[in-house]
């Protein structure tokens, strides 16, 4: 197997700070970032936002975003169908697995913030998962109360502020 990538080989504070690449402060790492902009979403009052995509030797998983996520098993059964056998969801969990291992959040995150998770998708890897035990103020102030409401849209497009 060939894996071909584009950017360079980065080793620098841009890229091992959590959060740095998409910063204010990043200005001297811009080759590592592609300048990706959402088109405006004309359902959300034509909604537009930057955001960084990593321009470097592991691409995106490069930058240090403390954001652990994987793909929907939709999209990588989507690879499978398109004539990759094996690269498939069914093909590749394994590895998921066998990559990932789960730190549990304390009794009182799981009950302070109402954090759900599986350890049926995790195994005893070198990539470790967890939830923090804290929530930045912004979370409390505007996206918890957004989902309360059901109107999560009207935030993202500024039409409905809320403080707490």
């Amino acid at each position: 197997m060939l894996v071909v990538e584009l950017g360079y080989f980065a080793d620098e504070p841009c890229i091992y700070i959590p959060g740095f690449l998409g910063s204010a402060f990043a200005e001297a790492c811009t080759r590592h970032s592609f300048n990706d902009t959402l088109v405006p979403q004309r359902e959300i009052s034509n909604f537009t936002m930057r955001f960084a995509v990593g321009a470097v030797v592991g691409g995106s998983s490069a930058v240090n975003g403390m954001f652990f996520d994987r793909g929907s098993k939709a999209d990588y059964s989507a690879w499978e169908e398109l004539g990759n056998p094996g690269w498939g969801w069914d093909g590749l969990f394994k590895y998921f697995k066998k990559s990932t291992k789960l730190t549990a959040p304390s009794a009182e995150s799981v009950q302070k913030y109402g954090y759900t998770w599986d350890t049926a998708a995790y195994g005893n890897g070198p990539i470790q998962a967890s939830y923090p035990d804290y929530q930045w103020k912004a979370n409390s102030e505007s996206w918890i109360p957004c989902t309360e409401t059901n109107s999560l849209l009207a935030c993202i497009s500024g039409r409905l502020l809320t403080t707490r």
